[in-house]
C-alpha cells in the first residue's frame, strides 16, 4: 500500500480562504470549475480516475493503474484544486513546501525540475522530493497557477513502479488535459 503525504490538507488547514473548488466527475474525467477557467483531467489509457477512496485521503480525485484499487495502487497521481484568493501563488507554494518540511524533517531533499507545458500557457511547476530518507512515497509534487485557485498534483508509488512510471503517468495527464476559458465558455453559451 502506498503510504500518502497528505500535504494538501494541511495546505488547506493552513489557509483560511482557500476553499476546494467544485469538481464534478464522469467515470474517466473531472471537471474543475475554476474562476479564471475550468480544467477537464481524464485518466490516461490504461488508468482509471477515482474520486470517492481518492475523497477519503483529502484528495478531489486520484488517477491509477486501471486493473488496480486505491488502497493498493502501485502508483497514482492525488489531484487537488483550490481557491487562493487573497494569497499569491508563490506564497501558496512555499507554504505548501515548508509544510512538508515542517511535518517531514530535511533528511531528504526538493527541488524544482522542469516544468511542464500547460494549454493557459502557463507551466506546471513540478518540484521533485529525492536523496536521504524519503518519510513518504510522493516523487514529484505540481503545482499550476490558475489565478485565483491552484491545482496541485502528487505523484505516488510503492516500490514495484519506478520513478519513471511515474514521471511518465504525470505527463501524460497533463497531456491530455483540457482548459475552457471564460471567454471560450461565454462563446459556447446557448442564448435564448
Amino acid at each position: 500500500m502506498i503510504r500518502r503525504l497528505l500535504p494538501l490538507i494541511i495546505f488547506v488547514l493552513t489557509m483560511p480562504q482557500s476553499l476546494l473548488a467544485e469538481m464534478v466527475a464522469d467515470s474517466n474525467t473531472a471537471y474543475f470549475a475554476g474562476e479564471r477557467f475550468d480544467l477537464i483531467l481524464s485518466a490516461p489509457r490504461g488508468y482509471q480516475l477515482i474520486t470517492y477512496e481518492a475523497q477519503s485521503e483529502g484528495y478531489a480525485c486520484a488517477i491509477i493503474p486501471a486493473n488496480e484499487s486505491f488502497e493498493s495502487a502501485s502508483h497514482m497521481l492525488g489531484i487537488n484544486f483550490f481557491r487562493i484568493r487573497g494569497m499569491s501563488f508563490e506564497r501558496a507554494v512555499t507554504q505548501d513546501t515548508l509544510n512538508i518540511r515542517i511535518l517531514f524533517g530535511t533528511d531528504f531533499s526538493m527541488q524544482r525540475v522542469s516544468s511542464l507545458p500547460f494549454l493557459t500557457g502557463d507551466s506546471l511547476k513540478v518540484i521533485k522530493l529525492g536523496g536521504g530518507k524519503l518519510p513518504m512515497s510522493a516523487d514529484f509534487f505540481g503545482y499550476l497557477d490558475a489565478g485565483t485557485d491552484m491545482l496541485i498534483v502528487e505523484a505516488s508509488r510503492s516500490t514495484s513502479r519506478s520513478v519513471a512510471d511515474t514521471e511518465r503517468l504525470l505527463r501524460e495527464t497533463i497531456a491530455l488535459a483540457r482548459v475552457l476559458t471564460r471567454a471560450e465558455e461565454r462563446k459556447r453559451t446557448i442564448k435564448p
